[in-house]
């Protein structure tokens, strides 16, 4: 992972009380990139919620919007998370 990439993405954060609202048009609904003290509050608010390292890994890797949409789905559908893979 990117760490100075990381470190932006967490003042980014930090600059909005640990949550960023966003709406995508690509996923058709608001998303809520949050720090992890606020991944429980967000989820019970029915956002699907993405961490620093998420969006870094999502960021590095460049999915194409179908590979987005179904990433998005597992985490909304089946609770999944992006993790980094290890070779």
């Amino acid at each position: 992972m990117d760490k100075d990439l990381f470190k932006k993405w967490v003042k980014i954060l930090e600059v909005f009380d640990g949550v960023l609202l966003v709406y995508s048009r690509v996923l058709g609904e608001t998303v809520a990139f949050c720090m992890k003290e606020k991944i429980k509050e967000y989820k019970n608010k029915g956002y699907v919620v993405y961490t620093p390292s998420e969006v870094i890994h999502l960021v590095l890797k460049k999915p194409t919007k179908q590979a987005l949409i179904t990433i998005h789905n597992i985490k909304k559908f089946l609770g999944g998370v992006i993790i980094e893979r290890s070779n």
